[in-house]
């Protein structure tokens, strides 16, 4: 996600459907939202800042930084935590 200007992660801690639909709402994408805690399975790390923590969303809210979180970079995990998130997009809408 980005703040003040940065491109950084979110910590997959509290994250769930609700956070990865607003997640994809966030960056202008329909659909569903699938997320994983992705974090270093990859074999490739993050990097930079890891934005939020603890994420809690409705659902209805239309970007990830308006849905209840731990202060802004002051996340207690690392790029082992990232969440990942992919946006769904039913063709027939």
């Amino acid at each position: 996600m980005k703040h003040e200007d940065q491109w950084g992660s979110v910590c997959s801690t509290g994250f769930d459907e609700r956070a990865a639909l607003v997640a994809c709402r966030s960056l202008g994408l329909p659909g569903k939202g699938l997320y994983r805690d992705f974090g270093g399975t990859f074999g490739r790390p993050g990097y930079g800042k890891v934005w939020i923590d603890h994420v809690g969303c409705s659902g209805s809210e239309s970007w990830l930084g308006s849905c209840r979180h731990d202060a802004w970079g002051e996340a207690g995990c690392d790029h082992d935590s990232d969440v990942g998130v992919c946006c769904e997009i039913d063709w027939a809408e």
